[in-house]
């Protein structure tokens, strides 16, 4: 049984590096970074940032913490998601967009928190309750 759970696991983890890669990839070429500039910025060879995104090894915590900082996002922006729960069609939708979101540039994400308002704060106007109708149950 030790090795079916090893074996298990490897194979996790090696899913996670290839998901981590892409998220690397995705956040570089966001940038229009080559993979020597992104190498430079985290001090790390070219062939080890290549290495990253293909998903043959997975940056140690401190290599992670640089990577974050040249990307300008916390660590936790950098990391794929592992949901607790599997998501619906929509949902895996929506991260998927909230990830391509956090890598634009600040004026575009400027952007997109605007577009985000403008849409809940409609949303919230049509659920809101008719309080402020005649007879909708004001104050007198």
């Amino acid at each position: 049984m030790p090795a079916m759970r090893k074996s298990t696991t490897s194979a996790m983890e090696a899913r996670y590096a290839v998901q981590l890669g892409s998220q690397i990839r995705e956040l570089r070429k966001a940038r229009d970074w080559t993979q020597k500039r992104l190498a430079s910025l985290v001090h790390v060879s070219e062939g080890q940032i290549s290495k990253y995104e293909a998903g043959a090894n997975s940056p140690q915590p401190h290599t992670l913490a640089r990577l974050a900082h040249a990307f300008g996002l916390p660590v936790d922006a950098v990391l794929p998601e592992v949901p607790d729960a599997p998501l619906d069609a929509v949902e895996n939708e929506l991260r998927g967009q909230i990830r391509r979101l956090i890598a634009l540039s600040r004026r575009e994400k400027e952007t997109a928190a605007g577009l985000l308002r403008a849409f809940l704060g409609l949303r919230d106007l049509l659920l809101a309750p008719a309080a402020e109708a005649p007879g909708g149950g004001g104050e007198p």
